[in-house]
């Protein structure tokens, strides 16, 4: 008698990680969608946004994100690199 074959799933991808979130005047106003990154099988999203941007980052809390502590400096190619927050939430 055989046995069963068990199905074997891949392992859930880690994170989503997002390198910018700004926000504009007239911009939609809608968060990103943690619902359609587990989908594709994300189970953390990461937004890096700048620290000097008081709007991003309330955007980023109304949105579900949580502010992790981390910290980086990154260059947008003008070689005066700026301080960026990472916000982090469960997919």
């Amino acid at each position: 008698m055989r046995g069963r074959q068990r199905a074997t799933l891949p392992p859930p991808r880690p994170a989503c990680t997002a390198t910018e979130a700004t926000c504009r005047p007239g911009a939609d106003g809608r968060a990103p969608r943690p619902r359609h990154l587990r989908d594709d099988g994300f189970t953390r999203a990461h937004l890096w946004t700048l620290r000097g941007t008081p709007l991003s980052r309330r955007f980023c809390t109304k949105a579900g994100f949580a502010e992790s502590g981390a910290t980086r400096a990154h260059d947008f190619g003008d070689g005066k690199p700026l301080t960026q927050v990472e916000y982090e939430r469960d997919c």
